[in-house]
């Protein structure tokens, strides 16, 4: 499905690292870089200490092969395993993922914006709310513990995400926030945009 909507995307619109001569590189780069990616994206929906806009995608490096082989091993061992709500869950979240593949891919693009992964997190989520279901029906104590557990994650994301719109209530604020993390033309000339808007020299 997915190979089917980039090679489609490249017929409607062009897409330069999709042409012939460049399908093998394109295939190889998804491939290596892609794992990394979704985990950090996992990582920023489950625990958002901080959020930004323009953040750089993680360069290639030892810990590369870490990241592809817990992958790719994961959705092995769901196949092997048939287990189908795995399947779903990982299929779904790398299919609301896939229409921004080709940015994720380009040497032109160095960004992961954060937005880009709503759509796929109501596959996280409903895999949390599954386990949760799953270990609350295995006893009277794992049904205690698992409300708590989900009483400090909901106080937990109510507090942070009223500190993210505290941080990031304008867009003034959302490029302020951005240049303390992170090198981006892009959201300079945002910030100074909004400077300008603002009136301010």
């Amino acid at each position: 499905l997915i190979p089917f909507y980039l090679l489609l995307r490249q017929y409607v619109v062009g897409f330069p690292a999709l042409r012939a001569d460049g399908l093998l590189w394109t295939a190889a780069n998804t491939l290596l870089k892609l794992p990394k990616i979704v985990f950090l994206y996992l990582g920023n929906s489950l625990f958002p200490f901080n959020l930004y806009s323009h953040r750089a995608q993680p360069g290639f490096g030892a810990d590369t092969a870490l990241y592809f082989l817990a992958l790719y091993a994961g959705i092995a061992a769901a196949l092997l395993r048939r287990h189908r709500t795995a399947l779903f869950l990982a299929l779904w979240y790398l299919a609301a993922l896939a229409p921004k593949f080709p940015l994720l891919i380009s040497p032109r693009n160095d960004y992961m914006l954060d937005h880009w992964v709503y759509p796929c997190n109501f596959a996280l989520f409903l895999g949390l709310g599954l386990l949760y279901e799953k270990l609350s029906g295995t006893g009277a104590a794992a049904k205690k513990l698992s409300a708590a557990v989900l009483a400090a994650l909901l106080v937990f994301y109510i507090y942070e995400g009223n500190l993210n719109t505290a941080q990031r209530g304008s867009s003034l604020k959302i490029y302020r926030h951005t240049l303390e993390h992170t090198v981006s033309y892009q959201a300079m000339h945002n910030l100074a945009r909004e400077y300008y808007l603002l009136g301010d020299d």
